[in-house]
């Protein structure tokens, strides 16, 4: 079956300290709009215990070029990390079918663990998506999407043993942190987002 692209693809990166060896463990993010508009934060909230890498992507959990560029962060800079947060379920709405998410989900999660054994990684669900301006009402897809498409994480976190990082459950009382979209956060959410995640990493690393 051909890849299926999205009409904007995009792929950002960032290596915090890249030169720098202190000793602070190192933590890769990987992920889309959402873990770009809370990294910053991230980086802020853990500037004294850990160093954070980021790769933030539209490539949708089937798209065949996600992992080559999950091994190019890792490899330019030939740095160990000690945790990785893997956070894909908003991208590729093409793909309406839960089980085939979940079965190249589950591709990449074998793919990190054989090829990656030392670093510990952990999974992210996806937070909620409302209708714009003033979300009164779920976003359907997305909604619908986010949630099917978190339950099969959570479902192949618990068969492989890993770590959720619910960025959904906490962020379903905070509607009024959307900017006008129902899917991205302002700042105030973004900042929630990010204090969830470093709070995750904490307890994790």
């Amino acid at each position: 079956m051909a890849t299926i692209y999205e009409n904007k693809e995009w792929t950002n990166l960032w290596w915090d300290e890249a030169n720098k060896d202190e000793g602070l463990p190192r933590v890769f993010l990987v992920g889309d709009s959402q873990t770009y508009g809370f990294y910053p934060e991230v980086i802020k909230n853990m500037e004294k215990e850990a160093r954070i890498t980021v790769l933030t992507t539209s490539k949708n959990i089937d798209n065949p070029y996600l992992l080559p560029e999950f091994d190019h962060v890792i490899k330019q800079f030939e740095l160990k990390y000690d945790l990785i947060h893997f956070n894909n379920g908003l991208h590729g709405i093409h793909q309406t079918d839960a089980q085939a998410f979940s079965d190249c989900y589950e591709r990449v999660i074998n793919y990190i663990l054989e090829n990656y054994p030392d670093s510990k990684l952990t999974l992210a669900l996806s937070p909620p998506c409302y209708q714009g301006e003033n979300f009164s009402e779920p976003h359907e897809p997305w909604f619908r999407m986010a949630k099917e498409r978190n339950e099969k994480v959570v479902a192949l976190a618990e068969k492989y043993h890993l770590p959720v990082d619910d960025l959904f459950t906490p962020m379903l009382e905070h509607r009024e942190l959307h900017v006008p979209d129902g899917i991205h956060y302002n700042d105030e959410g973004r900042a929630m987002l990010g204090q969830i995640v470093s709070d995750f990493i904490r307890k994790n690393l």
